[in-house]
């Protein structure tokens, strides 16, 4: 229900304010005093018609045009309109006035229509209308047409009712056969838990199976481990040998270096030998110098040869380390796996504890 309006710079009026009776509302006067101009109003406000500038202002004026509607609610609706501004003011806030419709935040506030205003140019309300259409109209203004809906809500209602009724009977009809196959529960009940009891053994040997399987699994590692040892065990003679070779390379390596000094001083003595021209005059040195040539070559062979030795022992020794250290870790976790089985090292027989 409308309760004031204000009209500013609009057709004939320059400032206007309207207070509105409750019920019908009738607007008389002459000729040309704006009468005509508050429905204008109230249709730009709430029904955005005219549209576009299908409207002139006060005096022709470029002032803003303003049409304030306050509603018996507290609610409000304000157009405004001028060069630069085409906006409506609700109380959510301010919105722009776009195209022919009217923003819903707006309509939810009025709930207007032509219905509300009559002008005095109009056809007579309803006259010309065909008696279904003035019916319909009717009812919609008593408030018969929500009655109308809920009866169809209703005769709907009660048919979907109806039908769901049919089902569930069905579904009880379906549901009383399925029972009849139940009619030895009490006998099913015993052997299911009989079933229970089989399936909780069953269970039980399961567990049991996997727990025989990881210390066969086990068991299988550790002679694995097992074998592994005995067969560095078996290397120990030879790796005794191998050490007493080492203690007689390391003499011959002592000998080689005392061999290459002497070497070295037969290669200095070879050169001073060759700088003397005399020496093919003394056939006994010549002899003797010949003798240790030969010595010499021998010698150097003999070198080559215990350096072959040497780089052979050298390998042999870096190999008998790493044999070593891997027969230690060995000999660990043979001991280890014997003290967990609690088996005797000498004899290999099982520990009994008293």
């Amino acid at each position: 229900m409308i309760k004031t309006i204000e009209i500013q710079n609009l057709k004939g009026h320059q400032h206007t304010v309207l207070e509105l009776s409750k019920g019908l509302n009738v607007i008389k006067g002459t000729s040309f005093s704006g009468k005509s101009s508050i429905p204008f109003a109230i249709k730009w406000n709430l029904l955005n018609r005219p549209s576009g500038i299908g409207f002139r202002t006060y005096s022709n004026s470029k002032n803003e045009v303003y049409s304030a509607i306050e509603f018996e609610e507290g609610t409000f609706s304000i157009r405004r309109k001028s060069d630069d501004l085409n906006v409506y003011e609700v109380p959510e806030g301010i919105l722009e006035a776009i195209g022919t419709d009217v923003p819903e935040e707006v309509q939810n506030i009025t709930r207007m229509s032509d219905l509300n205003i009559q002008l005095q140019t109009d056809d007579y309300f309803m006259l010309r209308e065909s008696p279904g259409v003035v019916g319909k109209e009717l009812n919609k203004i008593a408030g018969l047409e929500i009655i109308n809906e809920v009866f169809q809500n209703c005769e709907s209602l009660i048919h979907k009712t109806q039908t769901d009724l049919s089902y569930c009977e069905a579904d009880i009809e379906e549901s009383k056969e399925k029972l009849k196959r139940y009619v030895n529960l009490n006998i099913i009940e015993q052997l299911v838990n009989e079933v229970s009891k089989l399936i909780k053994e069953h269970e039980t040997l399961l567990n049991r199976t996997d727990s025989l399987v990881f210390l066969t699994e086990e068991i299988r590692t550790e002679t694995q481990h097992l074998n592994d040892l005995t067969e560095w065990l078996s290397i120990e003679s030879k790796y005794n040998e191998i050490s007493e070779l080492i203690l007689v390379y390391d003499n011959e390596e002592k000998r080689i270096c005392n061999l290459d000094v002497l070497i070295s001083n037969i290669t200095e003595e070879k050169e001073l030998i060759e700088n003397l021209e005399e020496w093919l005059l003394i056939e006994k040195e010549h002899v003797s110098l010949k003798k240790r040539i030969d010595q010499y070559t021998t010698l150097k062979n003999k070198l080559v040869s215990l350096m072959n030795v040497c780089s052979d022992m050298r390998q042999i020794e870096k190999a008998l380390k790493t044999h070593s250290t891997e027969l230690e870790k060995q000999q660990k976790a043979y001991k280890t796996f014997l003290e967990k089985h609690k088996v005797c090292p000498l004899c290999g027989n099982k520990l009994v504890e008293e």
